[in-house]
């Protein structure tokens, strides 16, 4: 959407206040509650009224130690994007100080949301999305930051979807077991 200008005296309609709020900041488009679950897709997330999102996933443990969660794009209703991601990722331990680096080329999944001790140490993640449901003519990248108290790791980086496709959702699936997390989607306004 436009940016839309107003002038000095000008008075503002109901109409103007629910474009400009509907249109700015972030914009909460889902929040649920994952409990003990093998996978959770969010379809029907990403659309043309936001060129970039913001994923939150808190609060994230499963049932198996060492497992991490997975992510997939889907497009076209329930299809997955089963190849081609690409990811760079720097880590370190906070507690021995140590720094790694870590990536994965051409990869079925992005597999390193979260990792996690069973239901005592939980991690959480923050990425940035953008390049998804642009009719396809863009391949999706994300950037994002990882806590994990399972290794006692924290980690920044990104990736990338190596096919453009109109993207239109998510899955999450951890690598054994299930899991349980609170995730939210939202769009940045663009008033």
């Amino acid at each position: 959407m436009a940016l839309q200008t107003f002038t000095d005296g000008q008075i503002l309609t109901a109409e103007n206040l629910t474009i400009l709020q509907a249109n700015n900041g972030l914009q909460l488009i889902t929040r649920i509650a994952v409990s003990g679950s093998s996978s959770q897709a969010l379809d029907n997330v990403f659309t043309s009224t936001y060129k970039n999102y913001l994923i939150l996933v808190d609060n994230c443990f499963g049932s198996t130690a060492g497992a991490r969660l997975q992510f997939q794009y889907r497009y076209a209703g329930p299809t997955t994007q089963a190849a081609s991601y690409y990811s760079a990722f720097t880590f370190g331990n906070p507690a021995s100080g140590t720094v790694n680096n870590l990536g994965a080329n051409n990869n079925a999944s992005f597999a390193g949301l979260c990792f996690w001790n069973t239901s005592t140490s939980a991690g959480s993640v923050v990425l940035t999305v953008q390049g998804v449901a642009i009719s396809g003519t863009q391949k999706p990248t994300a950037m994002g930051e990882i806590s994990d108290s399972y290794s006692a790791f924290i980690a920044s980086g990104g990736f990338v979807q190596d096919v453009a496709r109109n993207y239109t959702g998510f899955i999450l699936t951890p690598s054994a077991g299930t899991f349980t997390a609170n995730v939210s989607v939202y769009g940045y306004g663009e008033a």
